[in-house]
């Protein structure tokens, strides 16, 4: 989900994301009848972004930001533990003989800056997609509270309930649970 292997602005891969948003009916009539396949498919949509919120309240719940952060300091004290102990130790190699030892790399350090970056990065994606996602299902979407269309009613309510959603949590402060 928030991968370090790509550099992508996104959670999730644009063209796609918007595509399902959009659907066939992308610059028709906005209160053309819509294909209840594209509201379908809107709809999955919709739910990713939910999961984005639901991944976010989960990850500042106390007890799972405790396990984030216990996690983070041991894996840290255990790069530290390598970093002041393996210079302690010359390195023997059957054909060289013996060898320098380890140079502290200051492995907690990097680990530190790196999670705090992973961090960032996760905070950037989700809101990206969050806002730039919700603010294009609103385009494409909105219809008058008199359409002929239930379905498309009733899926821009749902718009409306996950965009109160995303501001409230949104007012909260994100902070990495280290």
């Amino acid at each position: 989900m928030w991968s370090h292997l790509d550099n992508k602005i996104g959670v999730y891969e644009e063209k796609k994301k918007i595509k399902e948003i959009e659907g066939a009916s992308t610059g028709k009539a906005p209160n053309k009848i819509k294909h209840p396949a594209e509201i379908d498919t809107a709809k999955e949509a919709l739910l990713d972004l939910k999961y984005l919120i639901g991944a976010r309240k989960y990850m500042r719940n106390p007890a799972i930001a405790a396990i984030f952060r216990d996690q983070k300091v041991r894996i840290g004290d255990i790069l530290d533990k390598l970093d002041t102990e393996l210079p302690k130790h010359a390195r023997e190699h059957k054909t060289l003989g013996t060898l320098e030892a380890w140079k502290p790399q200051q492995l907690k350090k990097f680990w530190d800056q790196y999670m705090d970056e992973r961090f960032n990065v996760a905070v950037l994606r989700t809101n990206h997609d969050m806002d730039t996602y919700l603010a294009l299902l609103r385009k494409e979407w909105a219809v008058p509270a008199n359409h002929p269309d239930q379905s498309q009613r009733a899926f821009f309510g749902l718009i409306k309930k996950i965009e109160l959603e995303w501001k409230k949590e949104k007012a909260i402060k994100w902070t990495a649970p280290w």
